[in-house]
């Protein structure tokens, strides 16, 4: 205990913050225990029983946690918004931003705590919404003051575990319902009560970026704003695309290695001013947490602050240090602040890679032992090892939240991580020399253009269109843990020959263990109808097949051309994969014209009875048509929309309009919507076995006569657009009740399979490998 006291203070807290989380006690009652532990915490310290005075102020923090993660989340006061708002009422909103704006591509996300509303009368409320502008603007900064009128929705958490709850995704952040807004010109804008220290940050960040744009092209200005503060808004959308696909991203993130960067270059600095240790130190604190402002506070940022920050304290006061000790005490101290922070995405990836990496580099250098200061060592055998830990070690989290592991991730970080190293690097030296004279900033922004192109090349290699990637379902949170804990005894193992042994003999036998568990959960029968519906370009790709149908249907509900052959890339392969040899009904709603000819193709291919197609379309499918070579097998009957409304399937009633694809098999229900300008969202149905499969070309406003969505709590929803597009096209549209966990995202889950079993029960939604 004595010699990691920060990591066994560190395990109280999180305890306390999972019981608080999962009990939901009044935060009053861990108020209280945690006076009561206080006492036998005091007495034991006195009597210099160190081991029982551990235990006790470790009781302190625990409960004192729990309190703290209970008032900031669960508990809430008679005047909280929570306990105020009416749903369908639309209220005079003021409050002031609480957080930097966020841009999301075509809309701005801005953070607003709300000090009172109006309605018949104005009230004092306390709580944080979630202010959605369909504008991307720059107008707001934290610290202003909004006014505007709206209607303030509330999203339901479910317990349900698995699946990505929105609703309480919010609620840990703080907020307690969003806001929607058509334009920025609706919310008037006060900056006079802006924090100075924030419009000052806000003027200096502004100067940085102004220097980027004068010495840099806008495409390496905007990766020079991205690596060094974490300002991602003017990177391109397909840059973007790289770096995610690539396993890369991390980098847009601000993290310890920037951090690093920064204090060797201010290191330097004052050294070269002859700054004793004692300024030198105080002013690397201070520039520590000026960065870490300026980096919009992420949790990686964060982290690597306070731990830079502990190291210097601890030089300053003479002391020694362990590793452990200190990313343990920047994770206390952060969730002892901010106890919510446990459940954060960033804040989980952040200190488990740190600790990752900690781990590792001390195993490495215990087996390369006096080698270890070869040349090859620090710039090849660390490089490489570190790389791998860190891909390893985050690899669980990735395959929880996000669904996919890039195949190349490994390969792609040793290569864009030296170079973005090298950027950032440049980066300060521009600014430097930007400052001094600006003529020198022109001479070593030239430089720093080629090493992004170069960043710029190496990501279209490993994250262009086509780049492998495992796709993975629904992962246990418990089996993360395990991997995680398997993760660490391997590294700790691997200093000793023996523990080598041991950790090959268990990899082996845990492999033979998933091989037949994979092999038994696939001797299971048939179900009666399996809908696997997966992303192609432009819309969803739906397979419906089962033995209630005589030949598997293939349903379109968009598709674009690309530069390369669609049905050779996408869709064949994805029929392929379900062992598909021939169609019975390939259904599409809507096509651009060079894509016709990959159906054609496809259709020939797989010997598709017949091929469905809206009006609009006809016409440029019977031109296409001209221009099949006689030498193509083209059999499909061509079959209106229209004209098949009125025929009937022997196994059920089949309806399929200009709108919608829509199966009624006894109990089961599943209906597919390609929404257009001329459709709107009108779902409603009775049935508890009911999915509803949407691909919005937009988000449509809601009318006064149009029927409002029942989306109940059976109802299962799977949509390409963005889990919070979704959401707010279903809000727009007059949803009345919307279940967070019964919406599923093909961007972050990957395809997704609907099975019925023969007592057509409630469908069973799975994740499936790509």
């Amino acid at each position: 205990m004595n010699r990691y006291p920060s990591l066994i203070f560190l395990g109280f807290v999180v305890i306390g913050i999972a019981l608080a989380d999962r009990m939901q006690l009044p935060a009053a009652v861990f108020v209280f225990l945690s006076l009561v532990a206080a006492g036998p915490a005091v007495y034991f310290h006195l009597k210099k029983k160190s081991r029982l005075a551990t235990i006790g102020a470790g009781l302190v923090l625990l409960f004192f946690s729990g309190a703290h993660f209970g008032f900031g989340v669960y508990e809430k006061g008679p005047d909280h918004l929570e306990n105020v708002v009416q749903f369908s009422e639309r209220y005079h909103i003021f409050g002031q931003v609480a957080d930097w704006p966020e841009f999301k591509g075509r809309y701005t996300q801005v953070k607003l705590r709300l000090d009172s509303l109006g309605s018949e009368r104005f009230q004092p409320v306390h709580g944080t919404i979630l202010l959605k502008i369909s504008d991307s603007t720059t107008g707001f900064q934290r610290g202003d003051r909004l006014e505007l009128w709206g209607r303030i929705h509330t999203v339901s958490s479910m317990s349900r575990t698995g699946e990505f709850d929105y609703g309480r995704y919010l609620s840990l952040k703080g907020i307690s319902g969003v806001v929607y807004q058509s334009s920025v010109l609706n919310v008037r804008v006060n900056r006079t009560d802006r924090n100075p220290l924030f419009k000052w940050v806000d003027q200096l960040r502004e100067s940085i970026k102004g220097s980027f744009a004068r010495n840099l092209s806008p495409e390496a200005a905007a990766l020079a704003s991205g690596f060094l503060i974490g300002e991602t808004r003017d990177i391109s959308p397909e840059i973007y695309q790289y770096f995610r696909d690539s396993g890369t991203l991390h980098l847009l993130a601000v993290s310890g290695s920037n951090v690093a960067m920064v204090i060797m270059f201010f290191l330097y600095c004052f050294r070269w001013m002859g700054l004793n240790r004692l300024k030198t130190n105080l002013l690397l604190i201070g520039l520590i947490v000026l960065f870490a402002i300026l980096s919009y506070g992420e949790p990686s940022v964060v982290r690597a602050s306070v731990m830079a920050s502990l190291i210097l304290m601890a030089q300053l006061l003479e002391r020694r240090y362990n590793t452990n000790n200190i990313i343990a005490g920047a994770a206390l101290i952060i969730l002892l602040y901010s106890p919510a922070q446990l459940f954060d995405v960033g804040f989980q990836l952040s200190f488990v890679t740190a600790w990752g990496l900690i781990l590792s580099a001390t195993t490495v250098e215990r087996i390369w032992g006096k080698r270890k200061h070869r040349w090859y060592y620090y710039w090849l055998v660390m490089p490489l090892c570190l790389t791998l830990a860190a891909q390893l070690f985050s690899a669980p989290l990735i395959a929880l939240y996000f669904h996919q592991i890039p195949l190349l991730s490994l390969a792609a970080n040793l290569v864009i991580i030296p170079l973005v190293s090298i950027a950032v690097v440049g980066i300060m030296l521009l600014l430097a020399a930007d400052l001094i004279l600006p003529f020198f900033g022109q001479i070593v922004g030239g430089g720093l253009e080629s090493v992004t192109v170069l960043i710029a090349e190496a990501l279209e290699f490993f994250g262009a269109s086509g780049a492998p990637m495992i796709e993975i379902g629904q992962v246990s949170p418990l089996l993360v843990l395990f991997v995680l804990g398997g993760l660490v005894a391997a590294t700790l193992a691997m200093a000793s020959r023996v523990g080598r042994r041991y950790c090959l003999i268990g990899a082996v036998l845990l492999t033979n263990v998933v091989l037949f568990v994979l092999i038994t959960l696939n001797l299971r029968g048939s179900p009666a109808l399996t809908a696997t519906v997966a992303r192609s370009p432009g819309g969803t790709s739906i397979l419906l097949d089962g033995s209630i149908l005589q030949q598997p249907d293939l349903i379109l509900t968009g598709l674009d051309s690309r530069d390369y052959p669609v049905d050779e890339r996408i869709l064949d392969p994805f029929l392929r994969q379900y062992a598909v040899t021939k169609l019975g009904r390939l259904v599409l709603f809507g096509a651009g014209f060079e894509a016709l000819d990959d159906i054609m193709r496809l259709a020939g291919k797989y010997a598709a009875d017949s091929i469905l197609l809206p009006d609009h379309l006809l016409p440029s499918f019977k031109d296409a048509l001209k221009g099949l070579s006689s030498g193509d097998a083209f059999t499909s009957e061509i079959v209106s929309l229209g004209e098949f409304n009125e025929q009937q399937n022997p196994t059920g009633a089949v309806e399929i309009d200009a709108r919608s694809y829509s199966i009624d098999l006894d109990h089961v229900h599943l209906r597919i919507i390609r929404f257009s300008e001329s459709s709107d969202l009108v779902y409603q149905s009775d049935k508890q076995e009911s999915v509803l499969i949407a691909e919005p070309d937009y988000l449509p406003e809601r009318s006064r006569d149009q029927t409002s969505i029942d989306a109940v709590h059976h109802q299962k929803i799977i949509s390409c657009a963005k889990y919070e597009q979704m959401l707010e096209m279903l809000i727009n549209n007059g949803a009345n009740s919307i279940d967070s966990s019964n919406i599923f995202n093909l961007n972050s889950t990957g395809p997704i399979r609907i099975e019925w079993d023969d007592s057509f029960a409630q469908p069973v939604l799975r994740p499936v490998f790509n």
